[in-house]
């Protein structure tokens, strides 16, 4: 017998609010966890297309009174979820 344990996704969270590739407006999902989101300034560290970029949580990310998107912690411009 085998000592490897395999892990199975049991369940897929679509969200169409704050799904993949879409700015964020909250920073937990439905099921009340925090996800990765990246920036989407391009001079940004964490810029979605940058090979090395490194994310952020979204519970970390800033939402000032009258915005409606969550913003990078860093350089203060809105984030995404990663795409496909």
């Amino acid at each position: 017998m085998s000592d490897q344990h395999h892990a199975f996704i049991t369940h897929y969270e679509y969200d169409q609010v704050n799904g993949r590739g879409q700015f964020v407006t909250r920073t937990h999902n439905e099921a009340g966890n925090p996800f990765v989101v990246f920036c989407t300034n391009e001079l940004c560290a964490h810029y979605y297309e940058r090979p090395s970029a490194f994310p952020h949580w979204s519970e970390d990310c800033l939402l000032l009174p009258g915005s409606r998107y969550l913003l990078c912690p860093v350089c203060q411009t809105k984030v995404v979820r990663p795409g496909d």
